[in-house]
């Protein structure tokens, strides 16, 4: 019950949210020209920080201002954030086609998508070689220069040297009593002196490498036989049976052997000749009586005929 009565009002909150949100994104991201303020302000930050340090302040210069200007527009319409253009131009021959006749030319610049002059003052303040720029101590004249685009907002700071011109003292604190100095010729009201925030230092972190090990994995083949119903073929050496021996006893007493060579290789009996091997089988044993009975009477007559001899001749 809770969760479905706060859930209309989460999803209003959501909506306000993303209102707000493409409101802010939508006057960020406009290709407006940035606010002619910016350039001012950033004058007046570097003559406060200047006048806190106890060094003289620098005099604005239009044709310092112009080269500033072109740079800062030049990365607006690019989004390349580079001291060189890419007609090869350079902080110093950009001042000089302004037609500015100093010396001891140095430029820094700053941009980004939703970047603002706070963040470039930031960036330069905390920034040594930037940091150097805005302290010189030699350098009497200054141009700035901003400009927003599709790209973002850019801006750009350049800073000169002239002999002719007598920079004005540093300007002094205001004074608790109520009494206070004239700010120097050409700087705008601006807010009090910025310190310098401290400087950031990077401390890198050593490196260990650490051993990681490979795992090779080598594959191990093996071989199982699978059973098969393959039947070995016949042998084609053909089997040798004994010799059969018959022997049959004749009257002459005389022994006949006859060996009968076996037949390696005997064709298959067709059912018609086992029939009649079957019915000569038969008539064998039917004529072996009649046979043996032969060869007795044989037998007998012989014996009888040679006692009949002897007996005669006596």
């Amino acid at each position: 019950m809770i969760s479905a009565v706060a859930s209309p009002k989460r999803m209003r909150i959501h909506r306000t949210l993303l209102l707000i949100t493409s409101l802010i994104l939508a006057f960020l991201y406009s290709p407006a020209a940035a606010q002619g303020s910016d350039p001012q302000w950033l004058f007046g930050q570097v003559n406060n920080l200047r006048g806190g340090l106890g060094l003289h302040a620098y005099v604005w210069n239009d044709q310092l201002a112009a080269a500033a200007q072109q740079q800062s527009e030049y990365m607006a319409a690019t989004g390349h954030i580079s001291h060189t253009q890419s007609n090869g131009s350079t902080p110093t021959s950009r001042a000089a086609a302004n037609g500015y006749g100093g010396t001891m030319i140095a430029e820094n610049i700053y941009g980004g998508l939703i970047a603002q002059a706070t963040d470039a003052w930031a960036f330069w303040v905390n920034s040594g070689v930037h940091y150097a720029t805005l302290t010189n101590s030699r350098n009497n004249e200054i141009g700035i220069g901003a400009s927003k685009g599709e790209n973002g907002t850019f801006y750009a700071l350049v800073i000169g040297y002239r002999r002719d011109v007598t920079a004005p003292p540093a300007p002094v604190p205001v004074n608790n009593s109520g009494g206070e100095q004239p700010a120097a010729p050409a700087a705008p009201a601006a807010p009090p002196p910025t310190a310098r925030p401290p400087t950031r230092t990077f401390t890198p972190s050593p490196t260990i490498p650490t051993a990681t090990p490979t795992i090779t994995w080598t594959p191990t083949f093996t071989w199982t036989p699978s059973p098969t119903d393959t039947v070995p073929p016949p042998t084609a050496t053909g089997i040798h049976l004994p010799t059969a021996q018959v022997v049959a006893m004749l009257p002459s007493a005389t022994q006949v052997i006859v060996s009968v060579p076996p037949n390696e290789n005997p064709p298959p009996l067709t059912p018609k000749l086992a029939r009649r091997q079957d019915k000569s089988g038969l008539e064998v044993q039917k004529l072996l009586p009649v046979f043996l009975v032969g060869q007795v009477l044989l037998i007998g007559i012989g014996v009888y005929s040679l006692f009949f001899r002897k007996s005669r001749l006596r």
